[in-house]
């Protein structure tokens, strides 16, 4: 595997905070707003975090970087082996409309896998980092913290961080109200709690044990899930497509991902709702 040492996970964080730097100079003030081809938003402040980013990561691990907002092609993708994969600024739509939650996306991928990933998330500077088979962190201070997903069963008073711990709690867009695949695996849970959050933060709020499932149906990208789907794994949660096997980053003709759930743990309950959802 690609050696990813402690002075790179430190470079890869100011690199970060430099993209930050720029978003937020841009946040809450008039934005240049442009359609791109898949009529998704763009904004200068996408394209000033994708400057920097595309300029620091290379100086870092010399390899080549897939951003949303360049111009790689699938084509190109196929050459290589490992490569960064970087969202400048997960959650446009949310920058745009104010809501604090969006975030920085980079990982690298090898060999079809994520072997590293980094969520920043601006607003509130809090950054989160894997290494595959280090384990993933969180950023408490300048002092990185290990951080594990929520155990399958525990009582509250055992651990404070999901509160109600008999519910599942189940993440999902802040955007919009769940999705009629998403409401029908939440009805087949039985007991749960459903709470709306933004971007790629879900993931993170996985890893450091703050929910048990994200669920996604429909459209994401490698530039999506790579980052969130590294950390998730090495708190020990699972990030699987709709036949529970581990996403990957395979070159075809596009670099969209498959429906995907993050979970803390593997349980036959919510195995068996997602496969069942996923086959209707």
């Amino acid at each position: 595997m690609i050696e990813i040492t402690k002075q790179n996970i430190q470079q890869v964080l100011v690199a970060a905070r430099r993209a930050s730097t720029q978003i937020m100079a841009h946040y809450k003030k008039p934005l240049e707003i442009t359609n791109k081809e898949d009529d998704t938003p763009v904004t200068n402040a996408d394209m000033a975090s994708h400057i920097i980013l595309a300029e620091d990561l290379p100086r870092v691990i010399n390899i080549p970087v897939l951003s949303e907002e360049g111009e790689d092609s699938v084509a190109d993708a196929a050459q290589w082996t490992k490569f960064w994969v970087v969202d400048p600024l997960d959650g446009t739509k949310g920058f745009i409309q104010q809501t604090d939650e969006f975030a920085i996306n980079i990982a690298i991928v090898e060999n079809q896998r994520a072997v590293f990933g980094m969520l920043y998330v601006p607003v509130t500077q809090q950054a989160y980092y894997a290494v595959r088979g280090r384990g993933a962190f969180k950023l408490h201070g300048e002092e990185w913290q290990k951080i594990v997903v929520a155990p399958k069963s525990i009582s509250p008073e055992q651990d404070t961080r999901i509160q109600n711990s008999s519910k599942i709690k189940t993440l999902g867009s802040r955007r919009h109200s769940p999705s009629p695949r998403v409401q029908r695996l939440c009805d087949l849970l039985g007991d749960y709690d459903y709470i709306s959050v933004g971007s790629a933060i879900k993931f993170a709020v996985i890893a450091e044990g703050g929910a048990h499932l994200y669920p996604r149906f429909g459209p994401s990208s490698w530039w999506d899930t790579a980052a969130g789907q590294c950390i998730v794994e090495e708190a020990g949660g699972m990030v699987v497509d709709a036949d529970l096997q581990p996403l990957i980053y395979k070159h075809s003709d596009n670099f969209l991902s498959p429906n995907f759930i993050a979970a803390a743990f593997q349980d036959e309950a919510w195995d068996q709702a997602w496969t069942k959802i996923n086959t209707e």
